[in-house]
C-alpha cells in the first residue's frame, strides 16, 4: 500500500531528515526498503535485516542505541560492525493495522549524542509523522496539509533545532518554526514569499536545484542555508553562523530554559525559586495540586534546568496503562517472562530515563503489587527486569505527582506509607487557578499566540468583558480548562479582539447567575434597612417582592442577613 503513495512520503521524508540533520528509511511491512535518504542508502543499503522490522511491527517503537550488538542483530550483516551509531523505529498503521516502519539513524557520534539526550523528542518526532504518513494513505495529501497549517506539520518542524522554511514551487511561504520566526522577525512570512527573505542568487538556486547548501548574509545576520526540493516543496534550512559569545550564552540560556511557566502569582514565584535551588540535586520530587493546574510542566521545568537537562526526560501515567502491564513498562521484561513475551525482551522506562529524569504522573493510580517494587528502585535506584534475577543500576532521578491525597491513601491502606516517603523528599503544591486570578490574563495572551499560530489567526486582544468574565469563573479544570476556552473562542473569532461572544456558554451562564445573586442580595439588604427587621417588616417586604414569608426568610438565610 505505501508503494501507491512514494512522491507523498518522499515529502515527508525528506522534510524530517533535513529538518533535524538526521538520515532516514521507509519500509513496507515485509521488510522492503522503499524509501531512503542518500547517505542511509550509501551506509547500509537495500538488504534490510528483517527480524528489526518484525519486531518493531509487533512492538510498535524501538530504540537502538548499540546497532550490530543487540540480540537482534545476531543474523545481521552487520553484527558487530554497524555503519549506524543510533536507530530509532516506529509502526506506521493504516486504519488500525501496520504496514511498515519509519526509521531515523544517525551515523555518527553528534547525532547519536543528540538522539540520545532528547530521546523522547525524536520519539515524539516519530510518532507524529507515522500519524502524518497514515492521513497521506487516506488521501489527505501533504500539500493539503501544509496549506491548512496542519498541527502535525507545524509540531514536527518545530522540534528542530535550526530555522526551517517550507514553501511550494512559486516561493510562497507555507510554513516555518519559531527559529526561523525568531531569526526573521522583520519579515511577514506569513502568507509571503521567498522574494522578500533571499537574494536574487538565492532564488535562482532554489529554483533551478533539487539540493543545494550555499552562504548568505540575510539583514546582520549570516547563514548556512541548505535548500531541498522535492515535488511541490521546498525545504529550507537556516543555520546562522555569525552569533556573538552574547548571543550563544542568550541561545544557550533559552535551551536550557526551554521550559517556562507564566505567572505573576507569589506562591507561584516561590516554587519556581525552589526548583532553581534544586539545579544540582538529584532528590526526589512529590508534586501535588488539583486536575489542570501544571504539575507535568513543573516536572519538566525542574529537568530542564537541573544538571539532568541533557539527559532524557520519561513520563508516564500511571493511569492509562493496565494494572498487569505497568511493571513491565517501568522495569522491561526478559524474554519468556510471560506468555506472549518477545524474543527480545523489553527495555523499561527506568532504562530509558538513565541519567535523566523519570516522570511519574498519577502515582496514586499504581496498584499496591508494584508498589513495593517500586520502593526497592526508588529506594535503592537499581532494577530487575520481570523474568530477571540480574540486577540493573539506574542513575535517575524520580519526580512523581498526584491530585490526591496520599497520606488519606495510607489511611485506608491503599497507599505504602515507606513508598510516600521515599518520593516525598522535596514537595511542591501548586495552587489552583482560582487562586491564581492575576495569572489568568497573562496566560489568556499565551493561549492566543499559540493558537493563532495553529490556527492561522491574528488576533491580538481581549475584550474587558471577557476578562471579567473570566477572572469571576471557579475554572474547577484550572489552567487545562482555561486553554480549552480560549482554543475555543480563537477558533470562532473573526475579528481581531477576543469577544465574549466566542466564549464557551458554560463560563458565561456561571457568570450571569454570579450577577443575578448578586443583585438579588442588594435588592432584600435595601429593603431591610428601609423597613426594617420586624416580623411586619418582612411581611411588607414579602408583599413586595411577590413571594411567601418563608421564601424570604429562606433568602435572608442564605445570604446571612
Amino acid at each position: 500500500m505505501l508503494n501507491n503513495y512514494l512522491s507523498q512520503l518522499k515529502i515527508i521524508l525528506d522534510a524530517i531528515c533535513t529538518s533535524n540533520n538526521l538520515e532516514g528509511a521507509i519500509f513496507d511491512k515485509n521488510a522492503n526498503l522503499i524509501l531512503y535518504s542518500d547517505r542511509y542508502l550509501e551506509k547500509k543499503g537495500k538488504n534490510v535485516h528483517k527480524p528489526f522490522i518484525d519486531y518493531v511491527i509487533e512492538n510498535e517503537k524501538i530504540l537502538v542505541n548499540k546497532p550490530g550488538e543487540m540480540s537482534l542483530c545476531s543474523e545481521c550483516r552487520f553484527k558487530g560492525n554497524c555503519p549506524a551509531t543510533i536507530e530509532i523505529l516506529d509502526c506506521i498503521k493504516y486504519k488500525n493495522k501496520p504496514v511498515g516502519v519509519i526509521s531515523l539513524t544517525s551515523f555518527n557520534k553528534e547525532g547519536h549524542n543528540r538522539i540520545e539526550a532528547h530521546i523522547n523528542k525524536y520519539f515524539r518526532i516519530l510518532e507524529q509523522t507515522s500519524k502524518l504518513i497514515s492521513q497521506t494513505l487516506d488521501g489527505e495529501y501533504i500539500s493539503h496539509l501544509l496549506r491548512e497549517k496542519d498541527i502535525l506539520i507545524n509540531e514536527l518542524i518545530e522540534d528542530s533545532d535550526y530555522g526551517i522554511i517550507i514553501a511550494d514551487r512559486n516561493l510562497n511561504v507555507l510554513n516555518f518554526n519559531k527559529h526561523a520566526e525568531n531569526d526573521l522577525s522583520l519579515f511577514c512570512l506569513y502568507n509571503n514569499s521567498l522574494t522578500q527573505v533571499f537574494k536574487n542568487e538565492i532564488i535562482t538556486k532554489i529554483n533551478t536545484n533539487d539540493f543545494f547548501t550555499t552562504k548568505t548574509k540575510i539583514l546582520n545576520s549570516s547563514y548556512n542555508i541548505e535548500c531541498r526540493t522535492v515535488d511541490d516543496m521546498h525545504i529550507i534550512k537556516l543555520i546562522r553562523t555569525n552569533c556573538s559569545l552574547t548571543d550563544k550564552k542568550e541561545n544557550k540560556n533559552e535551551k536550557k530554559n526551554q521550559v517556562s511557566i507564566i505567572t505573576n502569582n507569589e506562591k507561584m514565584n516561590i516554587l519556581l525559586k525552589k526548583a532553581e535551588k534544586l539545579k544540582g540535586s538529584p532528590s526526589n520530587i512529590l508534586i501535588t495540586g488539583d486536575t489542570g493546574t501544571g504539575k507535568s510542566l513543573l516536572a519538566k521545568h525542574i529537568h530542564s534546568i537541573s544538571n539532568r537537562k541533557y539527559g532524557p526526560f520519561v513520563e508516564l501515567n500511571c493511569a492509562n496503562i493496565p494494572d498487569s502491564l505497568i511493571e513491565s513498562e517501568l522495569f522491561g521484561y526478559k524474554y519468556g517472562a510471560f506468555t506472549g513475551s518477545n524474543k527480545s525482551g523489553k527495555i523499561g522506562l527506568f532504562e530509558h530515563a538513565s541519567s535523566g529524569t523519570i516522570f511519574l504522573d498519577e502515582i496514586s493510580e499504581i496498584p499496591l503489587s508494584t508498589q513495593a517494587k517500586l520502593l526497592r528502585a526508588v529506594q535503592e535506584k537499581r532494577i530487575y527486569k520481570l523474568g530477571s534475577t540480574e540486577e540493573i543500576p539506574v542513575d535517575v532521578r524520580i519526580i512523581c505527582a498526584t491530585n490526591k491525597n496520599l497520606k488519606e491513601m495510607i489511611k485506608n491502606n491503599t497507599f505504602r506509607s515507606d513508598l510516600y516517603y521515599r518520593i516525598n523528599v522535596i514537595s511542591f503544591n501548586i495552587p489552583s487557578l482560582n487562586k491564581r486570578s492575576e495569572d489568568i490574563e497573562k496566560l489568556c495572551y499565551h493561549f492566543i499566540e499559540k493558537y493563532n499560530k495553529i490556527l492561522n489567526k491574528n488576533i491580538s486582544l481581549i475584550s474587558n468583558d471577557t476578562i471579567k468574565y473570566f477572572n469571576s469563573y471557579n475554572w474547577p479544570g484550572n489552567i487545562r480548562e482555561l486553554e480549552n476556552a480560549i482554543e475555543c473562542a480563537v477558533n470562532l473569532e473573526e475579528t481581531s479582539t477576543l469577544t465574549l461572544e466566542n466564549i464557551p456558554d458554560e463560563i458565561k451562564e456561571i457568570f450571569n447567575s454570579k450577577v443575578e445573586t448578586s443583585s438579588e442580595k442588594i435588592e432584600l439588604i435595601n429593603l431591610l434597612n428601609d423597613y426594617g427587621n420586624s416580623v411586619d417588616a418582612k411581611k411588607k417586604i414579602a408583599k413586595i417582592l411577590d413571594i411567601s414569608l418563608r421564601t424570604l426568610y429562606r433568602k435572608i438565610e442564605k445570604y446571612s442577613l
